[in-house]
């Protein structure tokens, strides 16, 4: 399960865990599957970033599925915008909306490919 978050800030990045309370890290295999297939699709992937909030991924994460999650970060290393006033549609980058979609279709094709 590869799920997209928050990518309204102009770096894409791949969490390596995340949670309020506790941090759950992702699985490591899973992490770098996905940064493989970004590498193939040509989009840079900031990695070693862990988030002390909760994506929609969390839930899947904490059941054991095999699950990655794609956000974005400003320079602060955190989301541009989030939960502000600010937080609207002119404000997104949708440059890092499209390289997250498609380091998500690498990571589809790859595995589809890899099943046979």
């Amino acid at each position: 399960m590869v799920v997209l978050e928050s990518l309204v800030s102009p770096g894409l990045i791949l969490l390596e865990g995340e949670g309020m309370i506790w941090m759950t890290d992702y699985d490591a295999e899973v992490r770098d599957f996905v940064a493989a297939a970004a590498a193939r699709a040509g989009e840079p992937l900031r990695r070693g970033l862990r988030l002390g909030f909760a994506t929609d991924a969390l839930p899947a994460l904490r059941g054991g599925l095999r699950t990655a999650t794609l956000a974005s970060c400003d320079e602060y290393k955190l989301p541009a915008n989030y939960h502000s006033q600010r937080d609207i549609p002119r404000n997104v980058d949708y440059e890092t909306v499209a390289s997250a979609a498609r380091v998500a279709e690498a990571v589809v094709r790859t595995a589809a490919s890899a099943r046979g």
